[in-house]
């Protein structure tokens, strides 16, 4: 679900400058990155006609020695652009960039944040602003006003003589858990699920051996300082307890957080077994994924799959530790009325299951800030509502002309909305998952107070 998603050849259509001149909003330049000199911010409109479908969507080129180093697609229509600038709202250090525009009647606020050297997915901190923001919204909401609530926010959390602002938690108590989280007992790596792509850190080297608290730490950053070639620090670490299965024994899960330009974290669950602590769980996020763990051991999250692609996991822990993997689904967004979505529902990411063909519903406005969709088993799996129209899918309908006119046929199956669904629920039920676990609360993570050093070799 990130907006900066487009195809390589509408890249090449832009090329040349920024995007349709004569669809031009508005442009500026400003130094985005430090000591680099200016960038050009360019906002445009753009059409795009498919089978006789119409797509307006409102773009943001940013150009740099004449080459386009971003295009961000806001999947959003602006009739014009009032204000625009670029500024550190979410205080990294590093400009972001704040658009504001009317659609029709209505005022909209954009806001990007650089992730790394040019590149700029959507702000994540909407839900933390949100709010102001739009209780301020009318005909003269100006950038004056953004940075007043930025501004405000930053000031509310800011940890800097704070006397309100969370402390570290120091761990009390002569539990297993509360011993490692001290780091006065070691954890054995277990052969259930280390996740984690090649290209990552995972611990599936590491099986069978042994680490505190502040050796796994220490190996974790190793690895990534080796791996990038610059000395990758600790941010923090995180914890919480959890249930998994709802049998009433807990589980621990921590969160390691080492920053760079990929921004990896380290999650790891960990369970009791004789008197002994061993993971049955571990994998790790970056910059354009995340894993979200609820209450009773149910695991949802997603990631970036190149520029088009996006993939969705499903899983769960039993009682028992183990674990039970749902599906995976990679979602295709070309920018046409029409996407499609390849099922993985056999733990296999080589040979889909289904391909799902669907029809996006252009009447829908999909918030990618809604934390709503990662909350209670995170329902959605799409970057936008599908129609669930099941005469789209007969041999009469307009999806089946689709494919027969791109001789897609009969290699890729019609299998509908509400088909897909029912499959679903089907795996689910094989392989356990209720509603009570799969309806759990999100984690609340605690941050950890540690004693110990990085020994960083």
């Amino acid at each position: 679900m990130r907006l900066r998603i487009i195809l390589t050849l509408i890249l090449l259509m832009f090329a040349t400058g920024c995007g349709a001149k004569d669809k031009k909003l508005i442009e500026l330049e400003s130094e985005l990155v430090k000591d680099q000199g200016n960038a050009q911010i360019c906002v445009y409109n753009d059409a795009f006609t498919d089978r006789g479908k119409k797509k307006d969507y409102t773009y943001i080129d940013i150009i740099k020695d004449d080459e386009i180093k971003e295009t961000i697609n806001t999947y959003r229509y602006l009739d014009k652009v009032s204000d625009i600038d670029c500024f550190d709202f979410n205080d990294d250090g590093i400009k972001d960039i704040a658009v504001i525009g009317t659609s029709g009647s209505e005022t909209k606020v954009l806001l990007y944040e650089a992730t790394s050297d040019y590149q700029y997915d959507v702000f994540s901190g909407w839900s933390d602003v949100g709010t102001a923001i739009n209780e301020s919204l009318d005909d003269d909401f100006s950038i004056t006003d953004l940075k007043n609530i930025f501004e405000n926010y930053l000031a509310s959390v800011s940890l800097v003589d704070s006397p309100s602002a969370k402390k570290p938690t120091e761990i009390v108590g002569d539990g297993l858990y509360e011993r490692f989280l001290r780091n006065e007992v070691k954890v054995k790596i277990g052969t259930e699920k280390n996740l984690g792509y090649e290209e990552d850190f995972n611990f599936r080297a590491s099986q069978g051996q042994e680490f505190t608290l502040e050796e796994l730490v220490n190996t974790i950053i190793k690895w990534y300082t080796d791996y990038s070639g610059v000395q990758i620090t600790l941010e923090k670490i995180e914890y919480s307890f959890l249930d998994c299965g709802n049998d009433g024994s807990r589980e621990l899960a921590i969160r390691i957080k080492t920053p760079s330009n990929d921004d990896w974290t380290e999650s790891i669950i960990i369970k009791e077994k004789d008197g002994k602590l061993e993971t049955i769980y571990s994998d790790v996020g970056w910059s354009r994924s995340r894993i979200c763990i609820n209450e009773y051991g149910y695991i949802y999250g997603d990631g970036s799959g190149g520029a088009s692609s996006h993939g969705f996991d499903k899983a769960f822990l039993d009682a028992d530790g183990k674990y039970h993997y749902i599906y995976y689904d990679s979602t295709e967004f070309p920018n046409s009325p029409y996407g499609w979505l390849n099922f993985y529902f056999n733990d296999d990411k080589n040979t889909p299951s289904v391909t799902v063909w669907a029809l996006i519903d252009e009447t829908h406005e999909y918030d990618d800030n809604d934390e709503d969709e990662f909350e209670n088993g995170f329902k959605g799996y799409f970057y936008t509502q599908l129609l669930h129209d099941d005469s789209l899918y007969e041999e009469s309908g307009e999806i089946y002309e689709y494919l027969r006119q791109n001789n897609r046929l009969p290699e890729d199956k019609l299998v509908t909305i509400n088909d897909l669904e029912q499959m679903i629920a089907q795996k689910e039920k094989k392989e356990g998952l209720t509603e009570e676990i799969k309806n759990g609360k999100t984690l609340i993570w605690e941050e950890l107070a540690y004693t110990f050093e990085q020994a960083i070799p």
